[in-house]
């Protein structure tokens, strides 16, 4: 396994283009009506850094230029950068679109990199299609009658302005906001991580220095990125069951809680699997020996931390539950994407992501790039732009410390996702870390504000903990906080033949020592002590395993 091919420097660009070719022209307003009219993009707009404006001088149009329909469609004349507007110049309800995008962007900080073309300019639209790749129906969509579309810079549509204009007005303003880091600070990054990471050799996981780097790189810029890291064949063997389940229509589309059904262009446009640890699949045994590989690294990144970086090691240790391997496929056809969002934005739990690249013989210009922020709800300053390259590990906190989005796609974009919780959820059965769970092959996502994909949770427990209980029901002893009201009520409804113990009781120094000798030395410092760590309300199998945080998890204990 090699160590960490990072990303070689280079500017960005809203679609990870080249930005010698865009067009940002900076005018400051005084006041705020155009942020008032709408949503708000991000605290603050800020100049882009002189290297790159001084690049961009050459391709300025005069301050004193405005965007109209007359002009535009007797010289249509647009660059790679540009979204471009396409509407029916004999419709006034299409005309009004592009009436609306001019009013919106005369109010915006900076003028807006886009251009307008009549559907019946043929020439020109052929340009466009040669340009952006795009198909004869694509073509038909843009060329239909009283109707307005906008064609962005990675070839994706949004369609039926004419209805609502809102989600193209929407996309030029984020454009506007985004803010690109300066060439210093890639600078910085790559001197301090990539440079020296790059030049190990051997297997990452026994090198110390190598791990101290990622666990200041975690720590201290929010993401870690290794390359080569799975081995060549568990590699193929994920690409393989990903490719299968896609090309055989066995993955479900991906979903918002900004809805899907929505005029324009959806939130986003993967498809979907969740894939358990059963093993009764390929695709089951393949996760299973690729979230062990994940697991494995991420624990040593955590030990390497407890000296360099405290609070990565903090936080690593208080892992202790698993997602299902989600696989998905971005399908370049619709040159999917999905929005600026966090993995976790309602306190669903989800603590760490990690994610592997599953795409061979990627190539600039393919997209479906991994566009990371920097920390904050409305943060729009790009930190870096990730190409998801062959057997490419990525792994970022899921919380407002690490905002990202998914870049357009050229073409079908494979990836598999794994995430790690400090707190159970709910709404799905997790597995420990460390351990391979016997539990449904099919649980649902977590629910929070960027990902509603939902199935059924399991009714039944999973069948190993079942096998359990069944084999040695009369030695079960339920512990539970006898001061907490709640804990009482609760361990006296479960139906269940079990002993039940009180962690306040006389009898519990005697009842603990069915778990090991480590509980009972823990119960030393008192019963608050075992409450931390296994709850409030567990389960004791006769073999001394405990089930731990019961009230989260009553279906197992039932």
């Amino acid at each position: 396994m090699a160590l960490m091919h990072a990303p070689s420097l280079r500017a960005l660009g809203p679609d990870g283009g080249t930005p010698g070719i865009q067009r940002f022209h900076m005018r400051r307003v005084a006041s705020g009506s155009w942020m008032k009219s709408g949503v708000q993009m991000g605290s603050a707009f800020v100049m882009m850094q002189h290297a790159i404006s001084t690049l961009r001088k050459t391709n300025r149009r005069g301050d004193s230029h405005r965007f109209s329909i007359t002009a535009r469609a007797s010289a249509p004349s647009f660059t790679a950068n540009d979204v471009v507007v396409v509407y029916d110049r004999n419709s006034k309800v299409a005309g009004e679109v592009v009436v609306a995008v001019e009013k919106d962007s005369a109010m915006a900080p900076k003028k807006v990199d886009y251009a307008v073309l009549p559907s019946s300019d043929a020439s020109s639209l052929a340009e466009l299609a040669r340009q952006r790749g795009l198909t004869e129906k694509e073509m038909k969509r843009l060329t239909k009658t009283h109707s307005a579309s906008a064609v962005l810079p990675s070839g994706a549509l949004i369609q039926n302005l004419e209805l609502d204009p809102w989600p193209l007005l929407r996309e030029l303003r984020y454009r506007t906001c985004l803010e690109y880091p300066k060439l210093d600070e890639w600078k910085e990054m790559e001197e301090k991580y990539f440079v020296p990471l790059r030049s190990m050799k051997g297997p990452w996981w026994k090198q110390p220095e190598a791990l101290d780097l990622l666990a200041k790189q975690l720590d201290e810029v929010g993401f870690v990125i290794i390359d080569d890291f799975l081995p060549e064949n568990m590699a193929r063997a994920m690409k393989a069951s990903n490719m299968k389940l896609y090309e055989e229509s066995e993955m479900q589309e991906g979903a918002t809680t900004g809805g899907s059904e929505r005029v324009g262009i959806p939130h986003r446009g993967d498809v979907l699997k969740w894939i358990g640890y059963d093993g009764e699949s390929e695709a089951s045994r393949c996760v299973s020996a690729f979230v062990e590989h994940i697991e494995q690294s991420m624990l040593a990144i955590g030990d390497a931390a407890s000296t360099v970086a405290p609070e990565v090691a903090r936080a690593v240790s208080s892992v202790k539950w698993r997602s299902e391997t989600m696989l998905t496929c971005y399908p370049g056809k619709n040159r999917a994407r999905y929005f600026r969002h966090t993995d976790n934005s309602s306190g669903n739990g989800r603590l760490l992501t990690a994610l592997v690249y599953l795409n061979e013989n990627w190539q600039q210009g393919d997209g479906g790039e991994l566009r990371l922020f920097y920390p904050g709800e409305k943060n729009l300053k790009v930190r870096m732009e990730v190409e998801p390259l062959w057997n490419r590990l990525l792994l970022f906190w899921s919380d407002d410390r690490s905002p990202h989005e998914v870049l357009s796609t050229c073409k079908d974009r494979f990836a598999a996702t794994v995430w790690f919780y400090d707190q159970t959820n709910p709404t799905i059965p997790l597995t420990e870390v460390g351990s391979i769970s016997t539990g449904s092959a099919a649980a649902p996502a977590p629910l929070d504000d960027s990902d509603t994909t939902q199935k059924q949770a399991p009714e039944t427990p999973a069948a190993e903990v079942m096998a359990k209980v069944e084999e040695t029901a009369p030695g079960l002893i339920l512990f539970y906080d006898g001061s907490d009201a709640e804990m009482v009520e609760l361990s006296e409804s479960l139906d269940a033949t079990c002993r039940r113990v009180d962690l306040r009781s006389g009898d519990v120094e005697e009842a603990l020592g069915q778990a090991g000798e480590p509980w009972v030395t823990m119960l030393a410092d008192g019963a608050d002590a075992v409450i931390q760590e296994a709850g409030p309300l567990f389960l004791c199998l006769p073999n001394g395993e405990v089930l731990k945080n019961g009230q989260k998890e009553r279906w197992m204990l039932e």
